[in-house]
């Protein structure tokens, strides 16, 4: 029972930073930390019945161990890499280079610029909007104070 805690443990946890991961959310870290800990207790506890005389698990629990296990580690795995690119995107949002891509709504979305998907790029960083380059007809917020002008790319 304590493994498949563990799973669920590593499993929300991999959810929650799945979904963070495109907003900026928060992420639960224990889902991981707990999921760890409950599968090391879980294998201790296996060892232990064993010591006292238990029965070894039958290749369908073994099958439903590993299964578990590696979706759960997979899940994690994609959870992290989506945070991680993420977070690439997010170290160039207030920058001069930065791309941007529009969304439904008239909002934009800062994006890679190494995909498809980014329509506008950041050319200048200005005080006031009206200080953009003539080119420019497009702005969102940059770092405090100021503004990103964007173009068409």
């Amino acid at each position: 029972m304590r493994f498949w805690l563990a799973i669920g443990a590593v499993a929300l946890g991999s959810l929650t930073t799945l979904q963070a991961s495109d907003a900026g959310g928060l992420i639960w870290t224990g889902g991981f930390l707990v999921g760890g800990a409950l599968l090391w207790r879980a294998l201790e506890a296996y060892r232990r019945s064993l010591s006292l005389g238990a029965s070894p698990m039958n290749w369908r629990g073994w099958t439903a161990v590993v299964s578990g296990a590696l979706l759960a580690a997979g899940a994690a795995f994609g959870a992290g890499l989506a945070y991680l690119d993420y977070q690439e995107v997010v170290v160039d949002i207030d920058a001069v280079g930065s791309c941007w891509a529009n969304r439904p709504g008239e909002w934009l979305e800062a994006v890679s610029c190494e995909g498809t998907e980014a329509d506008l790029i950041a050319v200048a960083e200005a005080a006031d909007p009206d200080a953009c380059p003539l080119e420019s007809d497009v702005f969102v917020d940059g770092r405090p104070g100021y503004v990103l002008c964007l173009v068409d790319r």
